[in-house]
């Protein structure tokens, strides 16, 4: 009898390592918790089989956002509201710098601004395997957003880019608070054959995979339909881009008793949104 066959292994990385440490490495998808109680829907094979082919990808930052001036397909500005509970809200130039309020002349609905919180999760492997993006469906948190989610599907072997949170505010009376944890997305890998495992492990950022990540990078600035390149995109490609990154070894020192941590330097005053302005390289699907 042939063994089973070997998972498809996908490796995640971040495009860049600014504040890096603050971003959650995807996570496999545990519903509906780590303790179920039996008898219930988690008993049922379907949907503890649709449930592990899933990850999740947690918001790095507590965001939160009101809608303080809207006209229809011209201008959008908001600010930013306080949250209980002591959370750190993203205000201020970071949150100019992480969130994006795309120009209207590409917005979907005249009614629904669009808005992309900038992520560096970059996902590669070295057989043909597609990621999806969907909404997190699971999380009860996410489902009450007053957003609709931008998803997508495409070949991460031969078009390794940024998988981005990008979404339509589809309801400007409710104010939008994604808290730091919350999920913000599911993805799913699909390997040729559909019904093969998957292994997803951290990958090393080396020069060839940055090399070929530069050589797909922008390119809907340059040409209208990008999918036509795949097959361009896997010639340049090298024969390997996976390389599993070697965890460090040593143990993290506690701080020494007595010793308080160095303070944060105080955040800026949340000022309101700006003006829609002209995306950067990263856009909606």
């Amino acid at each position: 009898m042939a063994g089973a066959r070997k998972p498809a292994v996908v490796g995640w990385l971040f495009s860049e390592d600014l504040s890096a440490v603050v971003y959650f490495p995807p996570e496999r998808l545990e519903w509906p918790g780590p303790k179920p109680r039996g008898g219930g829907a988690a008993d049922c094979p379907a949907i503890a089989d649709l449930a592990r082919h899933y990850y999740v990808v947690r918001s790095p930052v507590t965001l939160s956002l009101r809608c303080t001036h809207f006209k229809p397909g011209a201008e959008f500005f908001y600010d930013v509201p306080p949250v209980e509970g002591g959370d750190k809200v993203l205000g201020g130039q970071t949150l100019q710098r992480v969130l994006t309020i795309m120009p209207p002349s590409i917005w979907e609905n005249a009614d629904y601004p669009t808005l992309q919180l900038n992520l560096p999760y970059m996902f590669v492997s070295d057989e043909s395997v597609y990621v999806e993006q969907c909404p997190a469906f699971y999380s009860p948190v996410s489902t009450q957003l007053p957003i609709l989610l931008y998803g997508g599907r495409f070949p991460i072997d031969v078009w390794p880019r940024q998988l981005n949170f990008s979404f339509q505010w589809i309801d400007l009376q409710r104010p939008i608070l994604i808290r730091r944890g919350d999920p913000l997305f599911y993805l799913r890998f699909y390997p040729s054959d559909r019904d093969r495992k998957v292994q997803l492990v951290e990958a090393e950022r080396t020069r060839e995979l940055e090399t070929f990540m530069a050589s797909v990078r922008d390119v809907t600035t340059m040409v209208s339909r990008s999918f036509s390149l795949f097959a361009r995109a896997a010639q340049l490609r090298p024969q390997r881009l996976v390389v599993p990154r070697k965890p460090y070894q040593g143990a993290v020192q506690p701080e020494p008793a007595g010793r308080m941590p160095a303070a944060e330097p105080p955040a800026g005053e949340a000022s309101p949104g700006p003006n829609p302005r002209e995306p950067g390289a990263s856009e909606p699907p």
